[in-house]
């Protein structure tokens, strides 16, 4: 029996912060890898290189910093857009923008969208870190509840209990696992520590002040059940305070059952912290990640709940199945390509271009703050810089509808157009997908490939780049 290293990285740079709920309540287990199925080693890297056709359709609003879509079965997206505080149902037929919600903090509002994920029935899952909660929307583009999966605070209940507000969801709105449902005195789908409230309320799950209850993290994704996956923050609390660690756990909650469970570690560079007292209730803590051109894992998770993991020594990609089996796919080949200047100053003008965010909870609620660069945003003549970039870009790794994995390989400084490589269930590469200068994946719908195309002003634009044949649909 042999254990693996599984991973995940967060997004662009300037993206805020993420929440790692930790619901003390729950079962907690940890599930090993059980067995691995090694492919040939010898493995040839002669694949076909698909250049994407043009847009089908390109969104004329401009947006900031889109971090997640969600396309509907009709058709239609669901966006969230932090910088803008902006989450918005999208109609690319009419062009028309339909705001969902409104900014504050009772039933039916956020304050801070940080991303978007598909759940069963057609309903959509918010991460609103402003409210440091979860908002449910339905395949109206209603919001439906709202519920937390840990707080610290005494809003948060022990055990099964159920906080509820009768809000935007309407009398007798019931939401649950598939999805949202409408009709009188429905219930929840939900049960246990992860009842959810009627009368499309707002929900509180069992929780309390588990470890790591407050970090700020979202989810990396769902899958087709609901269960949430998550990649723990590289930090932990050491005997002299806050300290950075070389490994980070993947972790599963299953909100039906109230499960939570480890499901590997991935191997994360070095992280510095620093923190200090301010006051009695306060503590000031920095987190400085590693150099952009450091390796680290990276991983996605599929509809049916597998996980694609990335290892970048040995270069290869795992497949961890729901029961722990892995799938170890043969050692890659990649030519090293070197830093350079250019590089270099590519990356100090998106640390001069990027956002910060300032998350301040007290007994008043949770206060969330968009800035401008964070204080370590200039570079550091002594920061260590390796000589090689690694063999792909962190935080690009995707599943598409039909399984496989999507990743995009590291490039020149001069190279605006990116390359994703294509990789089955057995981790074997199948694929290279060439995309448009300046563009990057953002999802996936059932036959399209979302892209974002950043202009000069740095200004974001959604593209749907219909390709059923690249995505197993008809």
């Amino acid at each position: 029996m042999e254990a693996t290293d599984s991973g995940r990285v967060g997004s662009k740079g300037r993206a805020p912060g993420h929440v790692s709920p930790s619901v003390q309540s729950m079962k907690h287990t940890t599930l090993l890898p059980l067995l691995f199925l090694a492919a040939n080693p010898a493995f040839a890297q002669q694949v076909t290189t698909t250049t994407l056709p043009p847009a089908a359709a390109v969104f004329a609003e401009p947006f900031t910093q889109i971090v997640g879509i969600r396309e509907l079965a009709d058709g239609r997206v669901i966006i969230a857009d932090p910088r803008e505080r902006t989450l918005a149902l999208l109609d690319f037929r009419t062009g028309q923008t339909t705001r969902i919600g409104r900014e504050g903090q009772g039933p039916g509002e956020w304050r801070l969208p940080n991303g978007v994920f598909a759940l069963p029935g057609d309903s959509t899952l918010v991460y609103d870190v402003g409210n440091m909660r979860y908002m449910v929307v339905d395949p109206r583009g209603n919001p439906a509840y709202t519920f937390s999966l840990a707080g610290g605070g005494d809003a948060v209940r022990q055990g099964p209990d159920v906080q509820v507000q009768r809000g935007a969801g309407g009398a007798g709105a019931g939401v649950g696992n598939r999805g949202v449902r409408a009709g009188a005195g429905a219930g929840a789908g939900n049960r246990g520590a992860g009842a959810v409230a009627r009368g499309g309320g707002s929900a509180t799950f069992g929780g309390g002040r588990g470890p790591g209850a407050m970090v700020l993290r979202a989810p990396t994704g769902l899958d087709a059940q609901g269960r949430l996956y998550f990649q723990a923050a590289p930090v932990r609390m050491g005997p002299r305070g806050p300290e950075g660690v070389d490994s980070v756990e993947i972790t599963r909650i299953d909100r039906a059952s109230g499960a939570l469970d480890t499901l590997g570690l991935l191997h994360v560079p070095g992280t510095q912290v620093s923190g200090s007292a301010e006051g009695a209730n306060q503590m000031r803590m920095a987190i400085r990640m590693s150099g952009p051109f450091e390796p680290r894992d990276d991983w996605a998770v599929s509809p049916d709940g597998r996980l694609a993991i990335v290892r970048h020594s040995p270069f290869r990609v795992e497949w961890v199945a729901p029961a722990g089996t892995v799938t170890r796919g043969p050692e890659l080949q990649y030519t090293p390509i070197p830093v350079t200047d250019a590089d270099r100053r590519a990356v100090a003008e998106a640390r001069r271009s990027a956002g910060s965010m300032r998350v301040m909870a007290g007994p008043e609620g949770t206060q969330v703050t968009m800035g401008g660069p964070p204080p370590d945003a200039q570079m550091d003549d002594s920061e260590d810089w390796p000589s090689t970039k690694p063999p792909f870009m962190s935080g690009t790794a995707r599943v598409a509808p039909n399984g496989h994995l999507w990743l995009q390989r590291s490039r020149r400084a001069n190279d605006r157009a990116p390359v994703y490589d294509v990789y089955d269930g057995a981790g074997r590469l199948v694929r290279r997908v060439a995309l448009p200068e300046d563009t990057k994946i953002i999802g996936f719908g059932a036959r399209s490939v979302y892209l974002i195309r950043t202009d000069s002003d740095d200004l974001q634009y959604l593209q749907r780049v219909d390709v059923p044949g690249l995505l197993g649909a008809n």
